[in-house]
């Protein structure tokens, strides 16, 4: 049997395919437990303000944009209209080079700076045509920490109103999609420290220890032996957190992706 090797294009194609719907999962679905879900915010008038000045200045590409509205998991998105001569050709080569070029006109380092600013994690984008039918989306996520802790180093033990204890609980809740309310922490030496029972299969005890660092969860699994920090590896995998007056928002982000998000209310991490 003759396998006929796809083209380097058809390869391309696929993969950013690929990487549109795992963003589609990730950053406008409602990931997480019920109660690591809050309420959309109202929309983010920085990142308006960067859509609108955005439109004046690809007035080849672009018409208008609507608000950067949030959704209920965090994730800011911006519905922009495209101009009639923004037309996206019917072969690989023609769908691949538009959505690079999108993606390149969207997340400038005017809006990395905006976000850095806003202390925001992810703003989406997505490209209309006349009569709203999607021509391609577009997303920029926070950029990351390059250097971690070193193991001796602490973290920060408060993250606005969030106590080092609520945000390790929050990023361990997301990470492992367990019950929030099963899990109990404490400082032990000088670290917060998280504990809870894995309540399927063989039931088992499960102990992590947390540091807070530039806006990032690393973890540590005290159940491993030669266990390292999470979120400290090549491949970009860490978890965030940010912190909007009495809310916490912790993304699992996996270099430029967001593989799972939820927001958490103070009062939801009080006990």
């Amino acid at each position: 049997m003759t396998r006929v090797q796809p083209s380097l294009d058809a390869v391309r194609l696929s993969r950013a395919r690929l990487a549109a719907r795992r963003f589609l999962r990730g950053a406008l679905l409602v990931v997480g437990s019920a109660a690591g879900v809050a309420m959309a915010q109202a929309p983010a008038p920085s990142l308006s303000n960067y859509a609108t000045g955005l439109v004046k200045k690809q007035p080849a590409l672009l018409t208008s944009a609507g608000p950067a509205t949030a959704t209920t998991n965090g994730s800011y998105m911006t519905v922009f209209k495209a101009t009639a001569m923004t037309i996206r050709k019917d072969t690989n080569e023609g769908r691949l080079a538009f959505t690079e070029q999108w993606q390149k006109a969207y997340c400038t380092d005017e809006l990395k700076a905006v976000m850095a600013r806003e202390d925001l994690i992810v703003a989406a984008a997505k490209l209309v045509d006349s009569k709203d039918k999607p021509i391609s989306y577009a997303v920029c996520v926070a950029e990351q920490p390059k250097n971690a802790l070193a193991d001796r180093d602490k973290g920060v033990t408060q993250a606005g109103v969030f106590s080092a204890i609520q945000v390790c609980r929050a990023a361990l809740s997301t990470l492992f999609q367990r019950d929030i309310a099963s899990m109990k922490g404490a400082m032990v030496d000088g670290f917060a420290q998280v504990t809870y029972t894995c309540p399927t299969g063989v039931k088992r005890d499960m102990s992590y220890r947390c540091k807070l660092a530039d806006g990032v969860v690393f973890t540590w699994d005290n159940t491993i032996s030669g266990a390292r920090w999470y979120g400290t590896a090549e491949d970009g995998r860490r978890m965030r957190y940010s912190v909007s007056g009495s809310q916490l928002l912790v993304a699992d982000v996996i270099g430029t992706s967001v593989n799972r998000q939820a927001r958490f209310t103070l009062a939801e991490l009080a006990n």
